[in-house]
């Protein structure tokens, strides 16, 4: 076994599904041929997806774990997280169903860890899968990103065992962004890696042109806009001191409502549930509120 295999084989990827898509099986192929195990959380597929699940345990060497209903984001990387610290593997990379890794994304991941200091997480370069525009996340002062996605990144077993785990009342929607507020705040980094490369679909996302300015819509069901704007604000509200962070939101809370009232459909719906996401916030209803 040559040092790169050695390396790579200290890495174990927890992916978690929920009715995934045909592209599932070529995903975790090509992440295969780059890291030591994959660990697949399943929050409760069932019908045509729960097929793919079935082939996808058949053909790969995979670990499957099957919950019986939809435990949410946080759980589910909960729980991979701790079989995967358990098997004592040293860096966990987290991906979501429909995201694809380019040629030597875990080794560039792993030289970007050896190359940094005082790193808590790794992120990827994010491409959006139907533009192939750059994803930019919101930066500090330092250069460092503010956050990063759940898909791409990476931490260190210490990092997990260190900030506790992802905060399970949240369910879907600004998991990884408390996560990341969470250790930066004990004073660890977030660190991009240029080099690694990750298509990812965020929404569906669209593109206008209002007064010479791109607007861009990511066009996310009512439901979605729900868990958006009340983790949003619980999220905000639990950092109250991390001024980029509440700048960065401010303006996207406005980009958000300009391209729900100027390009997308179900205006109404999602405006309401926007507000219903607000007042749950404040009433401290968390957890699956409303069907996705």
């Amino acid at each position: 076994m040559n040092d790169k295999s050695i390396l790579t084989s200290s890495v174990c990827a927890v992916i978690v599904t929920y009715h995934p898509g045909a592209d599932l099986l070529q995903n975790i192929a090509l992440l295969s041929r780059q890291l030591g195990a994959i660990v697949v959380v399943d929050n409760g597929s069932f019908g045509e997806s729960d097929d793919r699940i079935n082939e996808l345990q058949v053909q790969t060497a995979c670990t499957i774990i099957r919950n019986e209903r939809n435990l949410g984001i946080a759980a589910a990387l909960n729980i991979g997280f701790r079989l995967a610290i358990q098997r004592q593997y040293e860096w966990i990379v987290t991906f979501d169903q429909d995201s694809t890794v380019g040629e030597g994304f875990i080794e560039a991941m792993l030289e970007a860890a050896r190359n940094s200091t005082g790193a808590g997480l790794i992120c990827p370069t994010y491409l959006d899968r139907t533009s192939k525009a750059i994803m930019h996340m919101p930066k500090g002062p330092s250069g460092d990103p503010l956050t990063a996605m759940t898909s791409g990144s990476m931490y260190h077993c210490s990092t997990f065992l260190t900030a506790g785990p992802f905060d399970e009342r949240l369910f879907i929607d600004s998991v990884d962004n408390e996560y990341c507020l969470r250790i930066r705040s004990m004073g660890m980094r977030i660190i991009q890696c240029d080099r690694a490369v990750l298509l990812h679909s965020l929404g569906k996302i669209t593109f206008r042109q209002f007064f010479g300015r791109k607007l861009v819509a990511t066009n996310h069901s009512a439901a979605r806009c729900y868990y958006i704007t009340r983790n949003r604000l619980f999220v905000l509200s639990q950092h109250p001191g991390d001024l980029p962070w509440l700048r960065f939101n401010v303006h996207q809370i406005f980009r958000e409502l300009a391209a729900i009232i100027l390009v997308e459909k179900n205006k109404a719906a999602k405006i309401w549930m926007m507000f219903k996401g607000a007042i749950d916030c404040v009433r401290g209803k968390w957890g699956p509120q409303v069907p996705l």
